[in-house]
């Protein structure tokens, strides 16, 4: 059976549909739907050509059908085209896990893909928020659940400019810098569990001064996991961001929810009661597909915080006139 292989113009994705072929482009975070220009055959390949516009301009691309058992895409950045191939949709990745195809979104192959052109653009590899451990602790306390990521990090500026970071600063100093309002979108925001935040940073700081990096990172995060209010995924994040790790997951409702679509995760798993055994699950699918656990778990959670909870693993049925939706 002819599989599908892709020419990306600007790491651009396309999917196929009965009414034309959709693109989901990466690099400004839209999805356009755009009909086949041409169609041509040249030998054991069948090649489909058509024009889109990109930012006003217009762009001749193509997508390749080869008669094996291989799937390829193309990545072209800045000129540079390199030919990745996949194995065939239906085959495993691991254990009850189809690699699916790169045009159709949140299967294997689509964040395959999705990895390799975002790491060309030299995306989702430096995780770092603060500049030292007790920074990367207080942002991502600050940060998790129930608290919006942009009011996380407005917190952490303002607690960082005040010099409230280091250790030192009382319950009494670092609560009353998080209940003044904070401005978001031009609009006041508070910020929400400021007296139990303000607790669990002002206790977590002064004991974590005295921990060192200089360590294995899965015993750095044992370490963590014994700090006030920082537990399985909130350690993980400060290990991963700190220190680049491919060894610990952030597994959260947006990676918890992508790995549920794939079959990697049951659809009744539940970190909370289960979270290192879908982490070592996370890790394999992550070394099986050949990309970096960190980046993997990076882009996964871009893009399912952004495509919102709705997201689902078919393909996308659309008006055959062009749509945008912003991500």
């Amino acid at each position: 059976m002819a599989d599908d292989s892709f020419h990306v113009a600007r790491h651009t994705s396309y999917a196929r549909r009965s009414v034309g072929y959709l693109r989901l482009a990466a690099y400004d975070g839209s999805l356009v739907l755009d009909e086949p220009h041409a169609q041509a055959r040249h030998g054991s390949l069948r090649r489909q050509e058509r024009v889109v516009a990109v930012d006003g301009n217009s762009v001749r691309s193509f997508k390749l059908t080869r008669e094996d058992d291989m799937q390829r895409f193309w990545v072209n950045i800045d000129g540079i085209i390199e030919e990745h191939s996949l194995p065939e949709s239906r085959a495993d990745v691991m254990a009850g896990v189809c690699w699916g195809s790169p045009d159709e979104l949140f299967t294997p192959a689509f964040w395959k893909y999705q990895s390799e052109a975002q790491v060309r653009r030299n995306r989702y590899r430096d995780h770092r928020l603060g500049e030292t451990l007790l920074e990367e602790i207080a942002v991502c306390l600050l940060g998790g659940y129930g608290i919006p990521a942009e009011m996380g990090m407005v917190a952490f500026r303002r607690l960082r400019t005040e010099g409230l970071l280091d250790g030192e600063a009382s319950e009494h100093e670092i609560l009353e810098r998080l209940v003044v309002p904070f401005e978001i979108g031009g609009k006041p925001r508070r910020y929400r569990f400021a007296s139990q935040k303000s607790n669990y940073l002002s206790r977590s700081l002064s004991i974590a001064r005295e921990f060192s990096t200089d360590v294995p990172e899965r015993q750095l995060r044992q370490q963590l996991l014994a700090l006030p209010g920082i537990g399985p995924k909130t350690a993980s994040w400060v290990v991963r961001n700190h220190l680049g790790s491919d060894e610990v997951a952030i597994i959260d409702v947006h990676l918890h929810r992508a790995c549920i679509i794939m079959k990697v995760f049951e659809p009744t798993s539940n970190p909370t009661r289960d979270y290192f055994r879908l982490e070592d699950l996370f890790l394999q699918f992550a070394q099986a597909i050949k990309v970096r656990a960190s980046v993997l778990d990076a882009l996964i959670w871009d893009f399912m915080r952004r495509i919102g909870p709705t997201a689902r693993p078919a393909k996308i049925a659309t008006r055959s006139d062009q749509l945008q939706l912003s991500l």
